[in-house]
């Protein structure tokens, strides 16, 4: 069994050598046997391969590969400084509103600090009424 087993395993062997070595006589023999369609088949097989290997070019993919990277790097930097230059006007903006509303904060106490202070020079020179009314200004 062993040897019928080593036989078929050599013989296996064999044709694939003769496919790609001597194609010619592994058709010659495959044509005595009668199976010249299944030996077309792995030739056109072979052939595919080997066109395929001879065809590709390793460097043009390494280029092709290199410059599409390139050129993802390149669309990321330009996202990433875009987004940069609006972070930017957001915290100029942000810091003009504080600005601005510290500004008005400021306004409004001294709109009502000079009120008051109107309050009691008014409150001076008119004398009090006996109803009980009196001008105040109170600030919030």
């Amino acid at each position: 069994m062993k040897k019928v087993i080593l036989f078929l395993l050599a013989s296996v062997v064999f044709y694939i050598i003769s496919i790609f070595a001597l194609p010619s006589v592994s058709s010659y023999v495959w044509e005595k046997v009668g199976l010249t369609g299944f030996n077309n088949a792995v030739i056109q097989i072979r052939d595919e391969f080997q066109e395929f290997i001879t065809q590709f070019d390793v460097m043009g993919k390494y280029k092709e590969t290199k410059d599409s990277a390139l050129q993802i790097k390149q669309s990321v930097e330009s996202q990433v400084w875009e987004t940069k230059q609006k972070i930017e006007t957001i915290q100029t903006n942000v810091e003009k509103t504080s600005q601005a509303i510290d500004e008005t904060t400021q306004a409004i106490n001294n709109t009502m600090n000079s009120l008051n202070e109107l309050g009691n020079s008014i409150g001076d020179i008119v004398p009090s009424t006996n109803s009980g009314n009196t001008l105040s200004w109170t600030s919030n």
